[in-house]
């Protein structure tokens, strides 16, 4: 997937040091560039996004409240 076209948006502080987020398998960081991922299908694109993040690069799923 060529990440260069997809839209970007910015992890918002703090995020990172929820206990939810340290315990997943690659958490978020704050201040992080993740990429909407294409395909919204099968989620709640209301209130959530399928977003691209990490190194390596995982596809998750996350509230929207999240990104700036």
């Amino acid at each position: 997937m060529d990440l260069k076209k997809l839209e970007q948006k910015t992890v918002k502080k703090g995020i990172a040091d929820k206990g939810w987020n340290l315990h997943l398998p690659n958490p978020l960081k704050n201040q992080e560039t993740i990429w909407v991922h294409s395909d919204q299908g099968g989620i709640d694109s209301k209130q959530y996004l399928r977003v691209i993040h990490s190194d390596p690069q995982v596809i998750s799923v996350f509230s929207k409240r999240y990104f700036e």
